[in-house]
This record gives C-alpha cells, structure tokens and sequence, in this order.
C-alpha cells in the first residue's frame, strides 16, 4: 500500500472517526482499518491530539514498522514492501519473465508451472502461488503501462448493442435429446437497460425473432442498431470496410425501420455496455438460476429476464446513487427513441436478384415455381416463412406457392399462357385409363370398344393420344357420329397392325364419300377371317359383355353385305336433316 495512503488512515483513525466510513472513503474494508487500530494501540497510540501530532511526525518507515511488522522497506519512495524472510525460497527474476509474458504470450499460469519445476532443480522451496502473480503482474504493468481506454459519449435514444453471452444454456429438445442454446443479449447504450433470452440456434431467423422481442420488451426502438460480427446478420466485414449483412437480416431491419451497424472485428470497445451486461448475466445471473435440462425454453426465459430485471435493470446505475437503469430508460431514453407500435414483423428468408427464365419459372433451392409468363426474362424476389414461398415484383406479390418438401416442381395453371394451359389441362382430364373409357362410353359404344382396344395394345401413354383424337373429332360439329361408328367398326374388323386413328380417319373418309354418292347408302364390312387376331376377338365383337353397354346380339359373316335404308325410318340423303344414317332395319355384324 502506498505509505501516504497508510499515513492518512492512521491520522482518521486517531482522530476518531468510525471505520466504515474510512473504509468507504479509501475504499477498503472496515477489517483492515481495525488493524490499523491494533497495531497503533500496541505502539502506545490511542485517538487523541497528541497521537496524531506524534505520528505526523514520524518518517515514512518508522510508520511502515508499526503497522507492517515485517516491513523490509519502502520501494521507490511511497510502496510499502512487505515480506517474510525465508533464506531458502527460490526467487525467480520476474522482470525476465514478464517480458516472457509480453513478448511470447505465455500465460502466467505456465510461468508458474515452470517456476516450480526451476524450484525442484535448486532444491528450495517456492513462494506462494498469489506472491508470485502480484509480483509478476507488477512487472508487467511497469513494462506496458498502466491501461488507459477512452471515453465515449452515447446519447440517449441513440443505440442498442447486440451480443451473445460466451455460455450456453443446456435443455432438452424436441427431437429428445441435449442441445445447447445460445443467449442472445441486448442494451441501450446510454441507459443500460436490458434484455435476455435463451434462442434454439444462433441462426438469422432465430436472431431477428429475439430482436423484434427485445423490441417488443422495452417498447421502443432506437436510431441504430450496433451488431456484433456474427454470421447470423454479416456475410463480409474487413476491419476499415463497409459491412456485407445478409440480405434476410437487412430485409428485416428494414421493416423494422432501424440501420444495422457492426463494430470493428475484435474491437469490443464499440460495444462495451453489453460487454459489460453479459459479464454480470454470466457472473451474478446464469449461476442462480435453475439449470434443469427439462424446462422449455418458455419456462427459462421467463426466469431469466426476470432475474435480469431484479440484477441489472433495476438495480442502481452506479455506486452512491439512487436512480437505476429503468428510471433512466424510462427518462431519458423513452423521449428520444421512437415507439414501438404493431406487432413483431414475421421473419422470411429474403431472396433477392431472381431471374424468371423463359419456361417463366424461378429456381429456388433447386426446385423451380412459377410465376405470370408476362414475366418472362425479368428479375423478382422471394420470401419464404414456413412453408409458403412468395415471389415479388416491384413490391407486389406476384405468385404464392407452397413449398415442396420433395423437389416437385410448382407450376400453376393461370401462371400459364392459353396455349400451354390448354396442353396441361388435357393431360389433367384423363389422367386414367378409366377416365378415358368412361368418357368414350358416354359418346359411342364403338368408340368405347377401340380405346379399350387401343390402350392395351399400345400401352395407356401412347394409346391414350389416338383415344384422345377420336374423342375430341367426335365432339367436333362436323362429325357425323354414324358414319364414325361405322370407320370404327371398319377398322376393328380389318388387320390389327392397322389399328390406330390415323387408320379411323381415312375410314371416316370413304365412309363419307361412299355416302354422298350412294344417296346416304354405306356398306357395312363384317370380321375378315384371314385377319382376325384371337387376343382382341372380345373387343370386335358386340355381344362382349362390357360395362354400361347392353349385351347386343350381332352376326358374324365373312362376307361384305350392303345396308339397305328402310324407307320409314331414313330419308333421303337430300332430304333428311341428318343425311348420314345407319338402316336400323338391319342388325349391325361384327
């Protein structure tokens, strides 16, 4: 201790004054003032006039013997130096190995491990492990100074500083088993005032949700926002550059209206009052606190915040005064900061810079989702929350779609121009096999028997494109739907290998110009004999009993016979308005 220190204790203790007010004043404890006492009552010095003009007339080392027994001297004119005499201790040459310290950054603690190893060697004994740190660290401050930080103003209103406390806290996640989360702490620069809480990962999402809670807690928003260099907010920050955030923590400070703006790396200076407020969480907070791994992270942060309410916000700011750190937020920071209004915004995953390329689609994490083609050759943004992905263009929501979890490919109709939406939803009404007999059934009974004939021949992808023709020709207004059942029955009675529309379609055609010039007389053609193919002998005839359909008894000739028009039931093909009839007075063959 200094020795004038020491003279001005003794002088207040002689004057009388109680000891805790000395040990406050010289910011000691009340124990030591009472051996101040001790030893100068043991010297013959008791409170008095007389005792205190006898010990301000005393030399510097006279005092230091009376109240260091053991005093060895005073070093450099004002630092008591006090010892034991031990002939056989090692004493290591600390200069030297406080340049060690400086200069090859080893710890104090190796230091000490090797002076005990040097003690071993010598066969002495070593001095104590404080004796050696105290000595040790005095050297050190010799060589580099004593430490000088510079003062900074923080307005109030101005900033809040972010930072994560070096622990984690340990519990049990959904999944069963044992995670470790981060703690995410926030304060205002000027006030102190904080705010705690436990967040599963340090990822963006996660981050930006504790920031808007944070906000949410103290009802106001500040100027800034001062960040520390974490990956959850910066993609890039050299010291003396302009920081990189990635672009779904800067979409979400700018709906939260603040500027985001990061400290130097390794510079905690810029942000030293939460330095400072994770100190006393990992100090005086997270120790007390119940580390039961099974609670929920509700539970904890319940707990936690309000310890860090008890602890820090409403604490006193500093020693010797009053106000604590929520008066002063709710004074002086609350008038300068801008209220917090509305609900904490939803976090999304911000994806800017996407080109929609021709098939009017963008890719997103490899699966493509599309948007209006007019868009085609443009650039958009997405947003994703939860499960729902959606894409803008100057500002507008343009397409909405629900993510695919399977790599599927989310391409909406009315996304589509006619042409392609007219392709899509023909794909879409016969999506089956059945979908297309039904369909056929409700048209034409032949037409029914070929797509059942068709598709198992040629398979359902392939089958289902003459299926599909037929049905959409027998649709048409100019089709005559007789004379198409009769190019059915034509075809289903020839050669198998010829099985097919195109092959339908010419028979369509002489069928219709054998009516014209036969007055709306057609010939009906039976099953061939040296054509006929056994594995579809059920589909050619009519009497196969299929479902929906009659069963309908037919001949089997192996001849070509000519339909006669019965003359009550059909016209003439000039006369009648539907000039192209089958004779219903003649049984249809197969």
């Amino acid at each position: 201790m200094d020795i004038k220190k020491v003279r001005a204790i003794c002088m207040e203790v002689l004057g009388g004054y109680k000891h805790r007010d000395i040990a406050a004043k010289y910011d000691i404890s009340p124990s030591l003032v009472s051996r101040f006492r001790e030893h100068l009552a043991n010297a013959g010095y008791l409170p008095g006039i007389g005792s205190c003009s006898d010990v301000s007339s005393m030399t510097d080392l006279e005092l230091a013997k009376i109240i260091y027994p053991n005093v060895t001297g005073i070093k450099n004119g004002s630092v008591v130096v006090v010892g034991r005499p031990r002939p056989d201790a090692f004493v290591p040459d600390f200069v030297y190995l406080a340049n060690q310290v400086i200069d090859s950054k080893i710890t104090r603690k190796l230091c000490f491990s090797l002076y005990l190893e040097d003690c071993e060697k010598e066969n002495k004994r070593a001095i104590s492990k404080s004796d050696f740190y105290r000595k040790l660290s005095f050297e050190i401050r010799k060589i580099i100074g004593t430490k000088v930080y510079m003062p900074q103003e923080h307005p109030y209103g101005q900033e809040v500083c972010i930072d994560f406390c070096g622990q984690t806290w340990a519990y049990i996640g959904a999944d069963k088993k044992l995670r470790h989360a981060p703690i995410f702490v926030m304060t205002w620069s000027a006030s102190y005032m904080t705010y705690a809480c436990v967040i599963e990962r340090q990822t963006t999402k996660c981050t930006c949700e504790a920031i808007g809670k944070a906000f949410q807690y103290f009802g106001y928003i500040p100027l800034t926002l001062q960040f520390d260099n974490g990956k959850a907010a910066v993609t890039t920050h050299i010291k003396g550059s302009e920081t990189i955030f990635n672009d779904s923590f800067n979409e979400y400070m700018n709906r939260i209206k603040v500027p985001a703006i990061t400290s130097n790396p390794r510079s905690p200076t810029y942000k030293s009052c939460v330095e400072a407020m994770v100190g006393v969480i990992e100090r005086n907070i997270l120790p007390i606190m119940n580390h039961d791994i099974n609670l929920s992270l509700e539970e904890v942060n319940c707990n936690l915040i309000r310890q860090v309410d008890k602890v820090i916000n409403k604490a006193r700011y500093r020693e010797g005064s009053s106000r604590t750190r929520e008066y002063l937020f709710k004074t002086y920071e609350t008038a300068k900061s801008r209220k917090f209004e509305g609900t904490i915004p939803e976090f999304y995953e911000h994806i800017p810079c996407l080109k929609v390329g021709s098939d009017y689609t963008v890719d997103v994490d490899g699966t493509k989702y599309s948007v209006p083609y007019t868009l085609a050759g443009e650039y958009v943004s997405a947003s994703i929350s939860g499960k729902q992905i959606r894409i803008m263009y100057e500002l507008q929501v343009v397409a909405t779609h629900t993510i695919s979890d399977n790599g599927t490919h989310q391409i909406k109709l009315e996304h589509m121009p006619e042409s392609h939406r007219s392709v899509v939803e023909k794909k879409l009404k016969y999506p089956s096999a059945e979908s297309i007999y039904a369909t056929a059934l409700s048209i034409s009974e032949p037409l029914y028997r070929f797509s059942k004939c068709l598709i198992q021949k040629m398979g359902f992808d392939n089958g289902k494109k003459g299926c599909i023709r037929l049905i959409n020709r027998y649709r048409s207004r100019s089709c005559v739907r007789e004379l198409m059942d009769e190019a059915i029955d034509r075809t289903l009675n020839g050669d198998s290998r010829l099985w097919n529309s195109n092959t339908v379609l010419d028979n369509y055609k002489e069928v219709s110009k054998e009516a014209i010039f036969n007055n709306g007389k057609v010939a009906h053609q039976t099953e061939l004999n040296f054509c006929a193919d056994p594995h579809f002998a059920h589909l050619r005839r009519q009497d196969y009993n299929s479902p929906g359909i009659n069963r309908i008894d037919r001949y089997v000739e192996r001849k070509i016979n000519y339909i006669s028009s019965d003359n009550n039931s059909v016209e003439s093909a000039e006369d009648s308005k539907e000039p192209f009839v089958r004779a219903s007075n003649v049984k249809p063959n197969c």
